[in-house]
């Protein structure tokens, strides 16, 4: 199996190490061929027929350079880790807020599957249409446990 991730940030971006990249050993352990890229800047959107699976991460891309990864990957996956449509910071004009919940929706509707951090985020999804499952390691669920147990 051969996937292809077209990742949030670059290999320090902690979303993206903790999301994929920590993974890259068992991958390949189970014979499953892993690359990634950033998405900021792809352009090789052919090269993706070639993947068995593309997951995006994280990015809320726009409808056109959506279309173009969808119509290129065999199947497709989205994982997101937070709510990235909503800001606590600020406050957004309706306007920016309409095109954000419209990425989030053509995004969730578009994909094959969307991969949550949780299950407030894969409730979140499902409202937008998508096929979403929280998932998260057993790993991470150990390192969530105080140290004070």
């Amino acid at each position: 199996m051969k996937i292809f991730a077209l990742t949030f940030g670059g290999p320090d971006a902690a979303s993206t190490h903790y999301r994929l990249l920590q993974f890259t050993e068992r991958f390949a352990a189970a014979g499953i061929e892993f690359r990634h890229a950033p998405i900021a800047g792809f352009d090789q959107f052919e090269s993706l027929r070639e993947h068995d699976l593309v997951v995006l991460q994280k990015s809320l891309v726009s409808g056109r350079l959506f279309r173009r990864i969808r119509d290129n990957a065999r199947r497709l996956v989205y994982d997101i880790d937070d709510l990235i449509w909503l800001s606590p910071t600020k406050t957004h004009s309706w306007w920016t807020r309409f095109r954000l919940n419209r990425r989030v929706m053509r995004i969730a509707r578009g994909v094959d599957a969307c991969i949550a951090a949780n299950e407030v985020i894969a409730e979140a999804l499902r409202d937008f249409g998508g096929n979403a499952e929280a998932i998260r390691s057993e790993e991470h669920t150990s390192e969530l446990q105080s140290p004070c147990n």
